[in-house]
């Protein structure tokens, strides 16, 4: 069966909304997110809905247990002196104008999940087994070797570092699909991915969306207007928009 793989929506609706109409396209069986719904696009509120009413499974990201513990902020790793302010004004309007019910739903996600496909088990998590802020990154052996020794199934799918990759670790298949709504490496498409799980071929993908109507939306709010430059661009830092 086909699996479609998301994670990292940042409050981008409109990216969500393509990237669901090219799975449902697609014909997948089943869509999972691997966390990180809130914070950047202005659309939190219209993207947890869209979770609600299609019951897409998906664990908590450090973006969203921040947001519904109401913590001081959202990453421990600190970004540029010129970007750091936007990423704090991003997560501090969101805590202002969230929902009760978009909280409640938020502190009700796991941590973990973990799914059985006939022969094949998949484990759902944002990061690390330690930390949602803590990064698993292709290179990192000794993360992904003890990833694998805790966790003990077929595959396993990450989100978090907003980048894109399929590896065999050993006998674990770890796959992270990119972000959908926040793109960090200046291609700013939607990124995702589909699961064959009978022969466990991964097709990374990437799709255009409706990025001036994210954009204008971001616009419309109190957050900083760099914020939609930044998402508009693909951008991590805002030097890579704006060269100090």
């Amino acid at each position: 069966m086909k699996l479609g793989l998301i994670s990292d929506i940042h409050g981008n609706y409109h990216a969500l909304q393509r990237v669901l109409e090219v799975l449902d396209e697609e014909q997948v069986k089943m869509i999972v997110c691997a966390g990180d719904l809130v914070c950047y696009g202005a659309d939190h509120e219209r993207v947890v809905r869209l979770f609600i009413d299609r019951h897409i499974p998906c664990v908590i990201g450090n973006y969203d247990y921040a947001v519904a513990w109401n913590q001081p902020n959202a990453s421990i790793k600190q970004s540029t002196p010129m970007t750091e302010p936007l990423k704090q004004a991003a997560f501090d309007w969101v805590k202002q104008h969230i929902t009760p019910t978009s909280i409640a739903f938020l502190q009700r996600l796991p941590k973990v999940e973990v799914f059985q496909f006939a022969d094949l088990s998949l484990a759902l998590l944002h990061a690390s087994l330690n930390s949602l802020d803590q990064e698993i990154l292709p290179g990192q052996t000794e993360r992904l070797a003890e990833l694998a020794a805790r966790l003990q199934t077929d595959v396993v799918v990450l989100g978090h570092i907003h980048q894109a990759f399929a590896l065999n670790w050993n006998d674990t298949l770890f796959i992270n699909p990119g972000a959908v709504g926040r793109s960090l490496d200046q291609d700013p498409r939607a990124g995702f991915a589909i699961l064959d799980t009978q022969t466990r071929q991964v097709d990374l993908r990437r799709v255009e969306y409706d990025i001036d109507g994210a954009t204008q939306a971001i616009l419309r709010t109190e957050m900083p207007r760099e914020i939609a430059k930044l998402v508009q661009c693909g951008a991590r830092r805002w030097e890579e928009v704006s060269p100090a």
